[in-house]
Formats: C-alpha cells, structure tokens, sequence
C-alpha cells in the first residue's frame, strides 16, 4: 500500500485549504499592520461607540420594561381602592391585601424582581410583602429619598429585609396623585443590582465591557472599570461635560480611551473604558497573532496530511474487506463507496425491522410514563405494574411513601437531581423521581423502614440537599402498603405541601405536623374523604353511603355549629371535585362545580338534607369515572383490533394479543366481548376470512397456500371455518363469484 501515491487528489485539496486560510490572513495583516495610529482610535471610536449604543438601549428597554409594570400596578383596582376615604376599614383591608399578594406574584414570576413596595405617607403605611408603619418599615433609606420628577432610578444601596441577608438593590420609583384627593402615593420595584449587572452580559449581549454608569448628581449606579471610586469621583463632572464622543484621560496614573454617551430617559451618562495602551498597540498584537495563526495552520496542515495518508486509508481498506467477507448479497463489482452505502442501507433497514419488532412497547412506555400513575390515570393493577417495571425499579419492599420537594430560594438543577437519586441507591431504597417544573420535585420511595425510620430519612435528604444552601419545603404522605394508593397518596401530599403558608418554608411537613399547627382547621377523618373517592373509582355506591352516614354523623358529633358542618361537605366536595379533574374527567359534564355545589350546601336546612346532596353528588361523580372507563376500554379494543388486523396472518394466540395492551388473556377477552359483542377468536377469524374470501377469487390461488397467507397451517380447518362463514367450501365460492 502507497498511501502517499495514492492520495495525490487529498493533498491537492489539503493545499488548497492552506491557500484559502493563509492568503486572506495574510492580506488582511498587511493592510491592518499599515494603519495609522489615528486611523486605529477612529476605528476603535465608531465600533465602541456602536456597542456603547447597544448597550444603552439594552439598559432603557429594561427599565421601560420595569415602568410600564408599575404603570399596570398603578392601573390595578385595588391600588385606587386604598385612595377612597369613605370605604371601610375590611374593604380598605382586603384591596391591601390584594396589592401584597400581586406584589408577591409578580416577584414570583419575575426572577429579577426582588421586592416591590407602595409607599402612602400621608396615610402612614408602606406595602410590600406585609404591611407596615412609616416608622416600622425595614427600608428606611427608600423614605428619606424624594426622586426628581415622577420616574426615577435610584443609585445602588444596601437592603437588609427582615430575615433576609444584606442585598444590593437598584430602586425604580414612580410616583402618581389621586387628582379628587390630592393624596399621593410612590411605587418602588427593587432589582438585584447583580442581577443587572449579569443581565448585561446576557445571549443578546455577550461582548464584555467595562462599563461606568453616573447620574446627573455624579453618582455612580455602576463601575465595574476596575478605576477606584476615590479616583473617579472628582472626574465625572468634567467627563460629562466634555465634548464629543470619546475623550482620552489619566486616571491612577493610567491613561484610559473613554466612549461615552447619555440616556437622557435615565438621566445616566455612560462610560466604556480601554486602556490606551491596549488600543494603540493592537496593530503588534495583529502582527504577532497573524504570524503565529500562519505558522500553525501551516503545521497542522502538514501533520494532517500525515496522519490522513498513513493512517486513515488502512482502517478504510481493512473495512471495505470486511464489507466484502462478511456482506456477500452487496456484489464483489462495487467500488468502496458503493460497498460502504449498500452496508450502510443494509443496518439501516436491519434497525427498522428491529424498532417494528420493539415498537409495541415504547409507545406504551411514552404514553403511560411516571406522570400518568401520579395522576390516577392508571386503573388496572397489571397496567401499573407494568408500567413500574418498564421505568426499571424493583419495588419488591413493603412500604411506600410520596413526597413533594419544593425548592424556595433556587431553582432545581441537573446536580440536585443526581444527588437525589445517589443519597438513594447508597441506601439500598427503591425511587423513583419526576420533575415537575422548575422548583419542585415529586419522590415515589419503596421500602422496609417504618413511618419513623422514613422521616429520620428523609430529614437525612433535607441536609444533604441543603449543603449548598437550598432551602426545602419537604411535604410526606402517610405511608402506604400498595401502588394503588399512590394517586391518593400523592393529593395528600401535594395538600400537605399547601400548609406551608401557615406552617413556614423550609419545613418538613407530614399530617401529625398539620394536625397539631391546626387545631381550629378541619375536624373531619381525611381516610373518610379517601374512602369515598375510592368509592367513586371502583363504583361502590353501597359503600359510598355507609361512608357518607359516618362522615356527617362524626360532623355532627363534633360540631354544634351547622355552618362548620356545611363548610367542611363543601370543602369535601370541593377537593373531590379536583381529585376527579386530576384523573382527566369532566365533572362539568355532569353538573358538578364549585359554584353549585355551594348553593346545594347553603340551601340545605338538615343534616339529611346534607347527606341526600352528598350521595347525589356521588352518584353524578360515578358517572364521571364510568365514563373514564368506558373511553380507556374502547381504547384497548381499538389497539386490539388493530394488533389483529396488522398480524392476522401470523399464528397468533390469544396471550400474543394481550401483551400487547399489557393485560391478562382473560381479562382482555371479557373487556373486547363487552364492548363488540363478540370473542377475539371470533373476530380474527372474520378478519382472515375477509381476506381469504378476497384472495380465492384469482384462478390460480390453491385453497392450501389461501390458508397459510390467512393464517391457517391446516387446510382442514380453514375449509372448515371457511363453510361455517360463507356456507360453501372455498372452491364452490369462486366458482359462484366467478
């Protein structure tokens, strides 16, 4: 083998490619090397100015963005409500309370947004997460502040919020008047003064600079130039003042080229800074860039074209033999890339035939995924096990728990989650987990320890977890000794996760923690509420009202006020309403809401009155979950029958057609009889018969090679099924056919 001789037209295009890199680099480094000086700063002058303008419009749609939210806050009812004098003290109370709650859900939804405050000093208040007095507010710098006009953006100050570590905040304020009134009130949005810093250097604007940012007042809102404060101070008067759009100047005995422009909507000047050294002297770092780029792409050149020629081209040959030994059917004619196209056309097709084969369960996995089984979607028992073992955990230990993981102050990444699944497997537990959104992560666990050594487990979790300073919300379901209770077991959880508001952040929440936080909250048996949407799932009307005689007879046991007791039906209804929903039903098909349901209640004058609405209501909730049912049978029987109609000639048995809708034989059989009417055996055989009454029609079709194309290795017995569908043999229909 001469790989040198023999790749004469690789090095051709190798030299070309040298000739294509070097020539334009070459040029363009004598043109950049015979620049003037001058010709260099102007240069440097336009591009950075370019930048610079960028930059500021960058920084002037961000704070717009910030006016017109506080102009939408501005707009709010709520925010005019707390102008009207004559409203009482609740209604005043409840608009306050609407503020801070819109005030917390845009921080929330606005990672940005670090707090948002209305300030009414007239009437001695300020809202932000609570309210507070003048006097007792925690930012006492925003008060003594009175901004120019009705916008402005406040210098960088230091925050420390109840609680809370110091921040750095950058405060917008806009302050708007009541006309009839006169009153006036001020809306402050605080950003974290980092968070606008990196939002500089965002996708949109990746270049790095040294960016100085002044107001009018000569007070820096940024300087991240390296220039120390003390030597900038005396400087940004006459900076602001000079003209044109770049200026030369020595600061700590360095000379800088300062590009400077004004955001006259901010009232800011803003300063990017080179040194002078670095601007000038780019024409020898040009020269010494271009001779080295030159020199390497000419050795690498070289030890690619050895590498190439020497040792590429033998695994090639040794390939192309191995095509031609191991894939005979390609031919001994073709060249190399005929040979290597038809191997790879050969894998191609062999990986379809493989994907058909495995195709049946990966649709299965996608379509029933760890989602589906927390939502209670999942009905039968041999389904959710399936589904169990397809996700690959062998949940053979005796207990199972849920809990719902909240991360507060950050959101859930990639290293948390691994550090999840590690602290597990050390521990020898079963788990399995589901991100569901950016915060909050749901844990199956299956094991041997008791309700005691869980929690001491999961306290275990909690600090591991939190090392990195991650705040958790940790909410447990009870434990549970079967995979059918997971949907329950989950809603309690998740209702266990809502306490936190009264309970705290950062907390791990379990029932025994809500029973004792909450002795005035609800006074019902929660097994009770879970009885009877178990009820409703398995359709148990009987029992269903035994449950409902217990829950209103404890009611009324433990309740002299018949308000409480209509408030605790309806808030039963209520979260069985939403567990329905949760399952993908339609209980507003059925005339099953809140707002009815209310009424109902309210209307009610007895406890029998009570109990005839609830069992109404389960009836109508039953419904709902039959229809549930049905829709998920005529699914399998349209899976099935399609199975068949694709497979028919195969000799299929009945256990082939029920792996692939992962049921038992005979409980698949039961299901498609209900719905069609007919056996699975009864309607392959219509299904081959169909065929083969199409295929007997041509005159050269044999009776024997009919059955095997349908299906049938007996001849016998298709002629026998044949008669017993059409009353005649094979032969005696296409001759009457014909």
């Amino acid at each position: 083998m001469k790989p040198f001789k023999t790749q004469k037209g690789f090095y051709k295009i190798l030299l070309m490619f040298i000739a294509a890199i070097s020539i334009p680099a070459v040029t363009i480094g004598y043109v950049a090397i015979h620049n003037s000086t001058a010709h260099i700063v102007r240069q440097v002058d336009m591009s950075s100015n370019i930048l610079l303008g960028e930059k500021k419009l960058f920084i002037e749609q961000q704070l717009v963005e910030i006016d017109n939210l506080i102009k939408q806050i501005m707009a709010s009812d709520e925010v005019w409500k707390l102008f009207e004098s004559n409203d009482s003290y609740a209604a005043r109370s409840e608009a306050m309370a609407g503020v801070i709650r819109s005030f917390g859900k845009i921080a929330g939804t606005n990672k940005s947004i670090v707090s948002i405050y209305l300030i009414n000093k007239d009437g001695n208040y300020v809202l932000a997460d609570s309210k507070y007095s003048l006097d007792t507010f925690f930012d006492q710098t925003i008060l003594q502040v009175e901004p120019k006009g009705l916008f402005a953006v406040l210098p960088p100050r230091k925050v420390t919020a109840l609680g809370a570590t110091e921040r750095n905040l950058l405060s917008a304020v806009r302050t708007f008047k009541d006309v009839s009134s006169n009153d006036a009130m001020k809306i402050v949005i605080n950003i974290d003064t980092r968070d606008f810093v990196s939002s500089l250097q965002t996708s949109d604007n990746p270049i790095p600079m040294d960016l100085l940012i002044f107001n009018d007042s000569d007070q820096l809102i940024l300087n991240n130039t390296g220039i120390k404060a003390e030597s900038l101070q005396n400087q940004l008067s006459s900076i602001r003042g000079s003209e044109g759009s770049s200026i030369r100047r020595t600061l700590d005995k360095t000379d800088y080229f300062l590009s400077k422009t004004r955001s006259n909507f901010l009232g800011w000047t803003i300063i990017y800074e080179q040194p002078f050294k670095q601007v000038v002297d780019s024409a020898k770092l040009l020269r010494h860039v271009i001779f080295y780029s030159v020199l390497i792409v000419l050795l690498l050149s070289l030890a690619m074209a050895y590498l190439f020629s020497f040792y590429l081209y033998r695994p090639l040959a040794r390939l192309v033999a191995d095509i031609r030994q191991r894939m005979t059917t390609l031919g001994k004619g073709k060249d190399e890339y005929s040979l290597i196209g038809g191997a790879v056309n050969d894998l191609f097709q062999e990986n379809r035939t493989l994907q058909s084969q495995f195709g049946l369960a990966f649709p299965y996995m996608k379509q029933h995924s760890l989602f589906k089984l927390l939502s209670g979607k999942v009905w039968e028992d041999e389904k959710l096990w399936a589904i169990v073992q397809l996700l690959g955990k062998p949940f053979d230990k005796p207990h199972f728990v849920v809990s719902v993981l909240e991360f507060e102050n950050t959101v859930l990444t990639d290293p948390m989650v691994d550090e999840a699944e590690l602290f597990f497997d050390q521990r020898l537990q079963a788990m399995l987990l589901s991100v569901m959104g950016e915060r909050r992560l749901v844990l199956i666990v299956n094991t041997e320890l008791e309700k005691d050594g869980i929690y001491a487990l999961f306290t275990e979790l909690k600090e591991t977890l939190s090392d990195a300073g991650a705040e958790i919300t940790m909410a447990i379901s009870p434990v549970f000794d079967s995979l059918n209770k997971l949907f329950l077991a989950y809603q309690e959880a998740l209702q266990l996760l809502g306490r936190k508001f009264f309970i705290g952040k950062n907390e791990i929440i379990v029932r025994e923690t809500v029973q004792a936080a909450d002795s005035n909250g609800r006074f019902y048996d929660k097994q009770l509420e879970e009885g009877l949407l178990d009820c409703i799932r398995t359709q148990n009307s009987e029992k269903a009202k035994m449950t409902v005689r217990d829950l209103l007879r404890m009611l009324a046991g433990q309740s002299s006020s018949i308000g409480s007791i209509k408030y605790a039906v309806f808030q039963i209804c209520s979260n069985l309403i939403g567990a329905l929903a949760d399952m993908g039903g339609r209980p507003e098909a059925a005339g099953i809401d809140g707002p009815s349901i209310w009424d109902s209640v309210q209307q009610a004058d007895t406890i029998a009155a009570l109990e005839q609405l609830m069992i109404s209501f389960i009836d109508r909730s039953m419904s709902v979950t039959e229809e549930l049912k049905q829709k998920q049978h005529t699914e399998i029987v349209g899976k099935t029958m399609e199975f068949i109609q694709r497979h028919y000639r195969q000799n299929l048995s009945l256990k082939d057609i029920s792996t692939n809708v992962y049921l038992s034989p005979g409980y698949l059989n039961t299901i498609f009889k209900t719905e069609t009417g007919v056996t699975i055996y009864d309607y392959m055989t219509q299904v081959r018969m169909e065929a083969a009454a199409k295929l007997i029609l041509h005159p050269e079709s044999k009776v024997q090679d009919v059955a095997q194309e349908v299906g049938y290795n007996n001849a016998q017995s298709f002629n026998r099924l044949f008669k017993r569908t059409y009353r005649m043999t094979p032969l005696e229909y296409r001759r009457k056919q014909l």
